[in-house]
């Protein structure tokens, strides 16, 4: 069954819990297509996908979230970025064969997790980190609640194939329930769902055979969509980091300058006139700021 591209949001009425889940099919196709990642990437960039619209899910923001794990094991960059709004993109890069059934700190090696909030509207920028030495996606992004934010939550993460999935249950602070048992029992029930289940059935579906003993409130589903809007900017900002010289030698030699977005593979090629183009922008643009 084709799975519906949206985040929902649900609270148990009778617990200090929240919850969020996300199912994404035509976003993760969009994100990979064009590069034929190995099993395993793939697999680890769909949970990413799924953690990054999550985690957006439980944070007040105008920008964008990005989850960006630098890796010194085989997987180099694991990158996956989410809007307010959950348009979401996502890429990786990674080196040489890929070991077996590997965990994931076996393929990141000691890296590190950066997790940036971009704001929009002249908010400042917020960064937090945590390194990657833990088994799975999940419990890296469970470990950095507890640690950063003091939250106790729970991620279940699927991804096979086109198709990923993520469930996040948090305990809310400050918050008293006369349910003692209540976080570690929702806790048990999520931990019963199959990657079958969550890549074939209904957001509904699942939340109520996991939670049918619970009093739970389902709010309206968010869209989530493939989003890479701006990439034609980025290109040139990145061109600006790059020596004059030698992108005036390599127009010498092949006629121009090619990039290729890693997020979209989309195109661009700059020739002479293009590339000064670009660079008096940009050029432009930051003797304006001096001023």
């Amino acid at each position: 069954m084709a799975l519906v591209d949206a985040v929902h949001r649900f609270t148990f009425e009778e617990l200090a819990v929240r919850g969020a889940l996300v199912q994404l099919q035509d976003v993760f196709q969009k994100t990979s297509e064009h590069a034929q990642y190995p099993e395993a990437i793939q697999s680890l960039l769909g949970q990413a996908l799924c953690a990054s619209a999550l985690m957006s899910s439980t944070i007040k923001y105008d920008g964008r979230l990005t989850l960006q794990v630098q890796g010194q094991g085989a997987l180099r960059l694991l990158l996956a970025q989410s809007t307010n709004s959950y348009g979401l993109r996502g890429m990786a890069r990674y080196d040489g064969d890929l070991p077996a059934a590997a965990s994931f700190a076996e393929l990141t090696g000691k890296g590190r997790t950066l997790i940036n909030i971009q704001a929009d509207k002249h908010a400042q920028p917020w960064q937090g980190v945590i390194d990657t030495q833990y088994p799975s996606v999940a419990a890296m992004i469970e470990a950095y609640f507890g640690q950063s934010e003091q939250l106790d939550t729970k991620l279940i993460l699927f991804s096979k194939a086109e198709q990923c999935f993520g469930l996040l249950l948090q305990k809310l602070p400050n918050e008293n329930s006369d349910d003692a048992d209540g976080w570690d029992r929702v806790c048990q029930l999520a931990e019963t769902l199959t990657a079958e289940e969550a890549l074939s059935l209904e957001a509904a579906e699942i939340v109520n055979r996991l939670f049918h003993e619970e009093t739970v409130r389902v709010y309206e589903p968010h869209s989530a969509f493939f989003n890479c809007v701006g990439c034609a900017d980025r290109v040139e900002a990145m061109l600006k980091q790059v020596d004059r010289a030698e992108l005036d030698a390599l127009v010498a030699e092949t006629g121009q300058v090619e990039v290729t977005c890693e997020f979209c593979a989309k195109q661009f090629a700059y020739d002479a006139v293009d590339l000064a183009s670009a660079l008096a922008s940009n050029a432009a643009s930051a003797s304006s700021r001096v001023q």
